[in-house]
């Protein structure tokens, strides 16, 4: 068979069967967290009317898991694929996504979240993982030993993962706006993969679209269910992962495309730490400065801001696939 066919029949199968799955696990995943009482709990800088569900990330993960185990093993049946890489998306993507549900669960304190976060990201390098530094083009005019570079390029990926987990989890403050992001982003993906002919990064960037496409018919205004930290944890880890998969290779790491592509939720997290630094706050809590919320409080009305927001991330995305 084509390849080209193939890797479309693939993404294609990965796509249909996290959609589908997710779309029949979600009724069960609302009726569960009722009963458990694991709802959403109201805070100032939130903009929820009543109690909902905040565990749809364990509908997100399951599709994922089932959907990937069987599209991945369909294109190992013609692909060889990097066991490293499989070992990061079954062992490293529950990890992420155990540590949101516990934080779904038990509240963890900001810092703990964010030390498990900066161990997985380092297991991830190790497991290979990274951003050679030397590919981006900023560090080809700086001199250094082999471990300089390695030291740095694990400390650059590191942020990168870490950064886009808490950027994506920021971006969950109205109902639609994270999933929606996620399904623009990981489409995007889906375009440079087929582009650069990578059937690995193809079917993780279709699971990403099949899981958060569906679970947005859940999740938008008004939503009926809240994707949680497990959610946006693994969602935003997952987007990581196939970002660096799309965007690295061995000769080059397509910079300005992956900061385009990911740049309102990179930018407005940027904005916000700094704004509560200089007001002598604490980074991690959590109040209305972001992009979104600012849009609400000068009078936008809740659905024009989504789409505001959204008209961004289809904005940012054409760009990255016009960055050369």
């Amino acid at each position: 068979m084509d390849f080209k066919i193939y890797v479309i029949l693939s993404g294609l199968f990965a796509l249909i069967s996290s959609l589908f799955i997710n779309l029949q696990l979600l009724p069960f995943t609302i009726k569960f967290g009722e009963k458990k009482g694991i709802l959403d709990i109201h805070e100032p800088n939130k903009q929820k009317s009543i109690p909902k569900v905040r565990i749809g990330g364990i509908s997100i993960f399951i599709s994922y898991l089932i959907s990937a185990l069987l599209g991945l093993f369909i294109l190992t049946l013609n692909f060889n694929i990097n066991t490293q890489i499989l070992l990061i998306l079954f062992l490293f993507i529950p990890s992420i996504f155990l540590l949101g549900l516990l934080d779904d669960i038990y509240k963890l304190s900001p810092l703990i979240r964010l030390i498990f976060q900066f161990l997985i990201s380092f297991f991830t390098c190790k497991f290979g993982l990274l951003i050679n530094i030397k590919q981006i083009s900023l560090f080809q005019f700086i001199s250094g030993s082999d471990s300089f570079f390695v030291f740095w390029s694990y400390v650059i990926t590191m942020l990168w993962i870490t950064g886009l987990i808490n950027a994506f989890n920021w971006l969950d403050g109205l109902d639609g706006l994270a999933a929606g992001f996620a399904s623009i982003s990981s489409f995007v993906l889906i375009i440079i993969s087929f582009q650069i002919s990578n059937p690995l990064a193809l079917i993780i960037s279709t699971l990403i679209l099949g899981t958060s496409s569906s679970f947005l018919i859940y999740n938008f205004y008004p939503s009926k269910i809240l994707m949680g930290d497990s959610g946006s944890n693994f969602l935003g880890f997952s987007l990581a992962i196939a970002s660096l998969l799309v965007f690295s290779n061995q000769e080059i790491f397509y910079f300005e495309r992956i900061l385009m592509l990911f740049l309102v939720p990179l930018l407005d997290m940027g904005f916000v730490i700094f704004s509560r630094l200089i007001s002598l706050q604490s980074p991690f809590q959590g109040d209305r400065r972001h992009f979104h919320y600012r849009l609400l409080n000068v009078g936008i009305s809740y659905k024009k801001t989504i789409f505001i927001m959204y008209f961004l991330f289809i904005l940012t995305g054409i760009l990255c696939l016009n960055v050369y």
